[in-house]
């Protein structure tokens, strides 16, 4: 038996589809930076009120390296959602 373990990465400010797209380049910025490891699942969470996209790891916690890559995600997320923001309004 697993013990699954719910921890938030941060959110974005946006809503609607701008919300997912950041929540998305977020989740690729934080793949790039470290590769993700068996036992960890990011999830996009949508909350209604008020209207906002949550980014979720589920980890297993019986496995090392997933507990270590989520607190690594934890201390980079503040950085990467401010990455995110800044590049918002940048067309590629």
């Amino acid at each position: 038996m697993s013990r699954t373990f719910k921890t938030s990465l941060g959110s974005s400010p946006l809503s609607g589809r701008q919300g997912i797209d950041q929540a998305t380049r977020f989740k690729h910025q934080l793949y790039a930076i470290k590769k993700k490891p068996e036992g960890v699942s990011l999830l996009t969470v949508t909350h209604p009120d008020p209207p906002h996209m949550e980014v979720v790891a589920l980890s297993d916690a019986d496995v090392p390296c997933a507990v270590e890559w989520v607190a690594k995600a934890q201390e980079l997320a503040p950085e990467l959602w401010a990455l995110a923001e800044r590049r918002k309004g940048v067309a590629r």
